[in-house]
């Protein structure tokens, strides 16, 4: 029986370990949304992809919808937007916004902003040497944008210069210090709405 193939790009979110040599992949998918799938043997020396798939890697990914899960069965590692060694500061802001994705997204359902604003916010922190002041700001403007994404923010006229942040850049981003209290207010209003 053959099974029908979907590729799709995507973020990886996040990494776990099962059995000898097997592992899960958090993936965030435009197409799909958050999607657990399981890479067998990705930890076996042999394989290709051994390394090719760290949290915070941008790919192309192949899946096979099984019974239970996805199977991911083939992958072309795009970049890798933030590294623990090279930028640690960077990796701990997309470890972050990992955890608040895990969070606050549930099952699997087309996505297709919510990713493009990621990867984009991503993009330009991880191409950019931004100050610990524009980095904090960077966080704020993609914590903003993707609760906004969700749902989870009521559209207000102050906010406006934080949630068009397109094309991204240091201007746009020195731009918005006047509102970063108000940002911060309706961040952490929309988390403690979302009761998660």
């Amino acid at each position: 029986m053959s099974h029908r193939l979907y590729t799709t790009p995507a973020l990886v979110l996040a990494r776990g370990e099962r059995g000898e040599s097997s592992t899960w992949l958090s993936l965030l998918s435009p197409r799909f949304g958050l999607v657990l799938a399981r890479a067998q043997g990705l930890r076996e020396l042999r394989s290709k992809l051994r390394y090719a798939l760290p949290t915070g890697a941008l790919a192309e990914v192949t899946l096979v919808r099984g019974r239970e899960s996805w199977r991911l069965v083939n992958a072309r590692p795009e970049c890798l937007l933030a590294s623990p060694a090279a930028a640690p500061a960077k990796y701990e802001l997309l470890c972050r916004l990992n955890r608040l994705l895990l969070r606050l997204i549930r099952g699997e359902r087309r996505e297709a902003r919510l990713f493009e604003e990621l990867v984009a916010g991503l993009r330009f922190v991880a191409a950019t040497d931004l100050s610990p002041v524009l980095l904090v700001r960077a966080e704020l403007a993609l914590v903003l944008r993707l609760l906004d994404s969700l749902g989870y923010v009521a559209p207000t006229p102050a906010l406006a210069p934080w949630r068009s942040l397109a094309p991204w850049s240091v201007t746009a981003l020195g731009a918005t210090e006047p509102a970063s209290e108000l940002v911060t207010a309706t961040i952490n209003h929309a988390l403690a709405q979302s009761q998660l």
